[in-house]
């Protein structure tokens, strides 16, 4: 495997930038096979794990961050992207009386996109509140199956007031939205968190 990494961060600006690029092959890794054993004496199926060694597994990983202020605003704004890509090998297999009849090996093909945006509003300690968009693509392409497409999106929100020295309110709002484009279906999913905290430090 090898990774590489570059950051950067100016203090005067309070500018910021951090990416690494990370990429592991590994040669005969170990997987776990599905196989479903027909049992004659009764009839019956019985499916079990069983771990197996592949001739080689890929993964290549990016991302970039970036965040930067605007001070005359209370602000700020953090952009990120990555990029993920992954080969591996599933394997199926049937039996009969632990006898293997047939075996499955199946290319397995993971290509990732996404990237989030995060705004930040910071006045004194007394308030904050941030908002946020998530964004995931990805591609599944399977030799056993028909290729699968998924677009996911997380919108946030949150805020938090700190009051009478010694207290803190804060909420929360998510709504993730699960998109599988391969069959035109979408499931949100609106979350809601408050809660109300109490500092216990000595200085308080």
């Amino acid at each position: 495997s090898a990774r590489l990494n570059f950051s950067r961060f100016d203090p005067v600006t309070f500018i910021s930038f951090f990416s690494f690029v990370n990429a592991t092959y590994t040669k005969n890794p170990i997987v776990n096979s599905q196989t479903a054993n027909f049992i004659s004496e009764d009839s019956t199926i019985v499916n079990y794990t069983m771990p197996l060694n592949i001739d080689e597994n890929i993964n290549l990983s990016l991302n970039a961050t970036a965040s930067f202020p605007l001070t005359k605003l209370y602000s700020r704004f953090n952009v990120s992207a990555n990029i993920r890509d992954q080969r591996s090998v599933t394997i199926n297999r049937s039996s009969e009386d632990g006898e293997l009849v047939d075996e499955n090996r199946n290319d397995v093909h993971q290509f990732t996109v996404g990237g989030n945006l995060r705004y930040t509003f910071t006045f004194k300690e007394i308030f904050d509140i941030s908002l946020s968009t998530q964004l995931s693509h990805q591609t599944i392409d399977n030799e056993s199956s028909a290729d699968q497409t998924y677009f996911n999106k997380t919108y946030s929100t949150e805020g938090n007031v700190n009051f009478l020295k010694k207290y803190r309110f804060s909420g929360t709002f998510n709504y993730l939205e699960y998109q599988s484009q391969s069959n035109n279906s979408t499931i949100g999913i609106p979350q809601l968190n408050f809660s109300l905290s109490r500092y216990v430090l000595k200085a308080n």
